[in-house]
């Protein structure tokens, strides 16, 4: 039982957090008289919580100027900057027909004008009141609705008497979509290399690819060796970290060690998607680790091969035919091909002198034995 109410009450909290959420609509240009998505003048924009709605609205400051909730020009409650009493103020309105002596100001005025405003020709309002004020006159707002329907109107002049505002002076049959804040953090897909891998070269990029675009935060991704010593460490942003869509591609400075244990951890405040919402990151060993490939290079003939056929100097690297043919590769640490040859018969020098200051990666082959060396041009 006691099971059970736990339960309940965790379903029953869930449901109200979901609804409690702050729906708006952004902020935009309101539609012509004759459809127009764009000319009107008129702005408009909302917020809206389970018990409230705030709305921004602006038009030109120079006139009376009326924003209506519902689908037409009658039978429509309205809020409308004007004269009235004597002073200028926006109020709280109901429009029972077309005609512009039906527009009666309500007796219980429940809209709160959180600021009014004139920048230039325009005028902007800030106002909240209750989604159901209990006012018969007042439209009543459903924060499970998916649209909010809205009228706008103005004088067809300077002035803040209300007066018919003609044929394109209003609009009506607006139909604007509320929309839910995304609230979803992004989560890790896929990752290159694989969790648990093995035989991953030494010179590899890691990526992480997520559910979505994501963008970097500003903590940290660290890449950790099995007996925790921290490799690298990459302040975000760094150079070293890099984002396309839902990829990002770390790169390591250094070339990684052969047949060695690696894991990399993300803090929470790393990655976030374009909401703003953050990655939860990795904290723990297991959660990405790989081991990196075993040198061929390492032991045995292939020693003794290389030291036969190349002689690394400060200036230059020579690779010897020694009468047989060998082809090389030489790669930057972004998989670059850099130079290559094939079926060279003869001597090679390879300055130094030919390269920018970075870290490179030579590849020969002779016979079926393979060497592959880093080096370091300064």
């Amino acid at each position: 039982m006691k099971k059970k109410l736990i339960l309940g009450v965790s379903l029953l909290f869930g449901t109200f957090f979901s609804q409690a959420q702050t729906k708006t609509i952004v902020y935009q240009e309101l539609k012509t008289a004759s459809g127009a998505a764009t000319g009107s003048g008129m702005f408009f924009g909302a917020s809206m919580t389970v018990d409230s709605i705030t709305v921004t609205f602006a038009g030109p400051s120079t006139k009376w100027l009326g924003l209506g909730f519902g689908t037409s020009m009658s039978g429509t409650d309205a809020l409308i900057y004007t004269s009235s009493g004597g002073s200028q103020n926006w109020w709280d309105y109901y429009m029972g027909s077309t005609s512009s002596g039906s527009v009666v100001k309500d007796a219980t005025q429940d809209w709160k004008i959180k600021s009014n405003t004139v920048v230039g020709s325009l005028r902007t309002v800030v106002a909240t009141r209750k989604l159901n004020t209990g006012d018969a006159k007042d439209a009543v707002i459903n924060y499970n609705g998916s649209t909010l329907n809205l009228v706008w109107g103005r004088s067809s002049g300077s002035s803040y008497v209300l007066a018919d505002h003609g044929g394109s002076n209003r609009a009506f049959g607006i139909s604007l979509a509320w929309v839910l804040p995304d609230v979803t953090p992004p989560t890790l897909t896929a990752t290159s290399p694989t969790d648990n891998a093995t035989g991953v070269a030494t010179t590899q990029n890691l990526t992480a690819t997520f559910s979505e675009t994501v963008v970097l935060g500003t903590g940290t991704i660290s890449l950790y060796s099995a007996t925790n010593t921290l490799v690298e460490s990459y302040t975000l942003p760094s150079s070293n970290v890099t984002v396309n869509g839902a990829t990002i591609t770390i790169n390591p400075t250094n070339i990684l060690s052969d047949s060695s244990d690696y894991y990399l951890l993300i803090s929470s405040t790393a990655i976030k998607d374009v909401a703003g919402n953050f990655y939860t990151g990795l904290a723990l060993p297991t959660d990405w680790n790989f081991t990196t490939a075993t040198a061929q290079h390492s032991t045995g003939v292939n020693e003794v091969f290389e030291k036969k056929i190349v002689k690394v100097t400060n200036s230059a690297i020579q690779i010897f035919a020694n009468a047989s043919s060998y082809q090389y590769q030489i790669i930057d640490l972004q998989g670059n091909i850099i130079k290559e040859k094939n079926n060279v018969q003869v001597d090679s020098i390879i300055h130094f002198s030919e390269f920018k200051p970075s870290v490179y990666i030579l590849t020969l082959s002779n016979n079926g034995q393979v060497i592959q060396r880093k080096f370091v041009v300064q």
